[in-house]
């Protein structure tokens, strides 16, 4: 049988989850929170946004463009 001040001790570690929450709150969380920002604002924004889906659009636009000059619109050419 353990001791009531060791009991003690084991409940507070227990109760506060280890020391994670804490962890958690005081660390990993600003962290995680700039990653997403930093995700957010060049993966997201520049790569996805601007590049692939505006930059497909302008591909698309730029090779309609260019091909319209090969097509007469006649049948016979």
């Amino acid at each position: 049988v353990l001791p009531r001040k060791t009991m003690a001790i084991i409940n507070t570690i227990i109760k506060n989850n280890y020391g994670f929450d804490l962890i958690n709150e005081k660390y990993l969380s600003k962290w995680v929170k700039a990653l997403g920002q930093f995700f957010y604002k060049y993966i997201d924004i520049n790569l996805i946004d601007h590049f692939m889906v505006n930059g497909t659009a302008r591909a698309v636009n730029y090779l309609s463009r260019t091909l319209r000059a090969f097509q007469s619109g006649y049948i016979y050419h």
